[in-house]
């Protein structure tokens, strides 16, 4: 067997989602959350480079959810960490 074949037997294959997605439904400008205190000078992002609308996401978040999606500029996006 290959060092790189796929061993189904590591597979981990349900129906359910292991990790409930993370549904962003209200965004906030950068500035304002580091004002506000709702994230810190050193807090880890992740940053979606989006020509219309850029969004940066927290990192611990995506850490936990994994995936997170929405709508920018009226069109749906997936982000996966």
């Amino acid at each position: 067997m290959s060092h790189y074949a796929f061993d189904p037997q590591r597979a981990i294959l349900k129906n359910e989602d292991m990790f409930k997605p993370l549904l962003v439904k209200k965004t906030i400008p950068l500035q304002k959350a580091l004002d506000t205190g709702q994230v810190q000078a050193d807090t880890d992002l992740l940053l979606l480079n989006h020509p219309d609308e850029p969004l940066v996401l927290v990192k611990a978040e995506m850490a936990y959810h994994h995936v997170a999606q929405g709508d920018i500029a009226g069109e749906p996006y997936l982000v996966s960490f």
